[in-house]
């Protein structure tokens, strides 16, 4: 993510809430495990409905229904079978969690950041493949911007959502993303400047990052192309 991340990982939150509906039910030792399976399971599942009904299921099944299949594929995969009943409790809170703030952390720049940028009147439009909750786990961080966008209220994923925001907001310049196809293409792509964030210095990733694309490690470093003090 460019402003925000998973606290700590994705398998941390589903083994929390499930041992707040079972506490005991598993040792330390499995807590380990389990989060670890988690982790793994989670990546598959979320990859292979992201093929079966792209966008978070938007247009479709919802997000709601698409979630909930996600956490239920990552529970049996990782050995964690428990009874319908039971299951719709644990994933209802998972799904209001991943919600809320609860669930995310800022990197630590991202404020900083935003606040000078609007001290330098410029605006600011946060774009994400992302489902409806975004918008709550923003406010709640308290991250003030002109307006989110997300592929699911928009029925488009990146990278033709850029191009469907440009015309929305015409004046848009630049787009930081740390995705070279979604963002960085999808950018050249609706006229905009891309500027692609590497906070790991790994590059590109296995993608070619196109010549002239400016590159960052940080959020700061924005502030420092636009020269405000």
């Amino acid at each position: 993510g460019t402003l925000l991340h998973v606290s700590k990982s994705v398998g941390y939150h589903y083994t929390r809430v499930l041992t707040s509906f079972f506490p005991g039910a598993l040792s330390k030792s499995d807590i380990a495990l389990v989060t670890s399976e988690f982790d793994k399971s989670f990546a598959v599942h979320y990859k292979a409905s992201s093929v079966a009904h792209p966008n978070f299921g938007a247009g479709g099944i919802g997000a709601y229904a698409w979630w909930s299949d996600v956490v239920k594929d990552t529970f049996l995969s990782s050995g964690i079978d428990i009874k319908s009943y039971q299951f719709s409790y644990v994933f209802d809170e998972i799904y209001r969690d991943f919600r809320t703030a609860k669930c995310w952390d800022m990197y630590p720049e991202t404020l900083d950041v935003l606040r000078a940028l609007k001290s330098a009147d410029m605006g600011v439009v946060v774009v994400s493949d992302f489902d409806e909750g975004l918008g709550n786990i923003l406010e709640e961080h308290g991250i003030a911007v002109e307006a989110v966008v997300t592929s699911y209220s928009a029925g488009l994923t990146k990278p033709d959502l850029l191009s469907a925001v440009r015309q929305e907001f015409p004046g848009i310049g630049w787009h930081v993303g740390d995705s070279v196809k979604r963002d960085v293409e999808g950018a050249r792509k609706a006229g905009i400047v891309p500027v692609f964030l590497d906070r790991s210095c790994g590059g590109a990733a296995g993608a070619t990052l196109p010549e002239n694309v400016l590159t960052i490690h940080s959020l700061s470093d924005v502030i420092k192309l636009l020269g405000i003090c």
